[in-house]
């Protein structure tokens, strides 16, 4: 299956970065709300700890800029297409086969990626405040989540997210190509710092 990875960044070269979760507490099933908690935690499988763009699976048949606002909003609990942006460029597509993967690069003002960056970062703290209450009993169900915690992300893989920019932050950007988990987003984002 391929990968799809959302870039969401601004015209000065800023963008959303997110750094998973060693563990996850709960992830959604489908679109219905369905999911499974789990109080002990669950071990994320590919580069937990490390950084990461928002993304995952892209199911078979749909587009990739599709794929990746789905999986923003999955892991982040901000929907892309409430905000008008645009993607520029469209998207880069890396390998094919076994480990194809896309980056899809949304671009929007300033204030919009502001404002888009905040909500993510607030819910992902959301999202650990939820995580905490399954360690403690405190929550039983994956739907008793959003009762409490409205802005949750449905999924519990990103830990925290901050803001990098391509020119700032390259050194950092670099060291992505130094781990076979988060490689493919130092070429992503390569290829948006050499097409921008």
């Amino acid at each position: 299956m391929a990968q799809t990875y959302a870039v969401v960044r601004d015209s000065s070269k800023n963008f959303f970065i997110a750094v998973k979760n060693t563990k996850g507490f709960f992830f959604h099933t489908d679109n219905n709300g369905n999911g499974v908690i789990y109080q002990n935690g669950t071990v994320i499988k590919n580069g937990p700890g490390e950084s990461a763009l928002p993304g995952g699976g892209l199911a078979a048949n749909t587009d990739p800029a599709i794929g990746a606002a789905n999986e923003f909003q999955e892991e982040t609990g901000v929907e892309l297409r409430n905000f008008d942006g645009k993607l520029m460029p469209k998207e880069w597509h890396g390998v094919t086969g076994k480990y194809e993967y896309y980056g899809v690069y949304y671009q929007f003002s300033s204030a919009v990626f502001n404002d888009i960056s905040s909500r993510a970062i607030a819910n992902l703290r959301t999202g650990a405040d939820a995580a905490a209450a399954i360690r403690n009993g405190k929550i039983k169900t994956y739907k008793d989540i959003f009762k409490t915690y409205p802005n949750c992300p449905a999924d519990n893989e990103l830990a925290t997210g901050s803001v990098w920019n391509l020119d700032r932050d390259w050194s950092r950007i670099q060291a992505l190509n130094n781990s076979q988990s988060t490689s493919w987003f130092y070429e992503i984002l390569k290829n948006l710092k050499n097409n921008i």
